[in-house]
């Protein structure tokens, strides 16, 4: 036999094995057998992570693989209690996109010689896992920040010439007031995955108050990162005058202040909803 058949044989063993777990799993999770399901997912994320090295993978079948491994990883922490917004149903989408795997390079005789309709198939599949993106919006720095009736945060996804990739969230009303800080420490996901957010869209943040004279909330000022910005970790972004350019061309700072707004992103890897 072939070391290219070889590697074909092994592949779908493995498969088969990391099919058996992620079922038996997506079972206990969707029972509500937590124990179960926090084991058996445990077991296919040790899975992934010990197989994968004798596979011989293509770039796109690493992408796949690492996104089914950060997606277990976020189920678990929801089942430990953690924060995460990765449901079952999620997991479960994700049966038919493992069982996808490999399915186009087995038979070829080489797994690093895939044809480009192999080549083609891996992309698709690996488009079908998605980044939902989770914002936890947790202070803004002001110069004046004591003063503000009802401080929140409007949260926009907009392209440059105005129009909302989605519709505006809103947080609570600060939660607290540390020196010149307004404190939110508020989570909140987004609806589009970064993927379906267009090039030339961004994410805005404008800071918010409602001004008791006039009886109306008022926009006092306003940051955003761009599509190229939305990574993990945390944010400091710079602060700029009102009125919101959704342009970004024009923009001005809001003080000379080292005052910022500090934003954590983080990811939930996701289905994409099949048409």
């Amino acid at each position: 036999m072939s070391e290219g058949c070889l590697i074909d044989e092994r592949r779908r063993g493995v498969k088969a094995r990391w099919m058996r777990l992620l079922k038996e799993a997506v079972d206990a999770d969707e029972w509500g057998q937590t124990i179960e399901a926090i084991s058996a997912y445990r077991q296919f994320a040790e899975l992934l992570s010990s197989s994968r090295q004798a596979l011989e993978l293509s770039t796109s079948e690493e992408g796949d693989v690492d996104r089914l491994h950060e997606s277990v990883v976020k189920r678990l922490a929801v089942l430990d209690g953690g924060a995460s917004s990765l449901r079952v149903r999620d997991m479960k989408a994700l049966v038919p996109i493992v069982e996808g795997l490999f399915s186009n390079a087995e038979g070829s005789g080489s797994s690093r010689g895939a044809t480009a309709t192999s080549s083609a198939g891996l992309s698709k599949r690996h488009a079908q896992l998605q980044r939902q993106i989770q914002l936890e919006i947790v202070k803004i720095g002001l110069k004046d920040a004591p003063m503000y009736v009802r401080p929140h945060i409007a949260v926009t996804i907009s392209q440059q010439n105005g129009r909302a990739v989605e519709s505006t969230r809103q947080t609570a009303a600060a939660k607290g007031l540390d020196n010149l800080h307004l404190l939110f420490n508020e989570a909140m996901v987004l609806r589009t995955p970064l993927e379906d957010i267009p090039q030339d869209a961004a994410i805005f943040f404008e800071f918010k108050h409602f001004k008791e004279a006039k009886k109306k909330t008022s926009t006092r000022c306003y940051a955003f990162m761009e599509t190229d910005e939305i990574t993990e970790g945390g944010k400091v972004l710079e602060l700029y005058r009102k009125p919101t350019d959704w342009t970004r061309k024009r923009v001005h700072l809001h003080s000379v202040k080292p005052l910022y707004l500090h934003v954590n992103v983080s990811f939930n890897p996701i289905a994409k909803p099949t048409s």
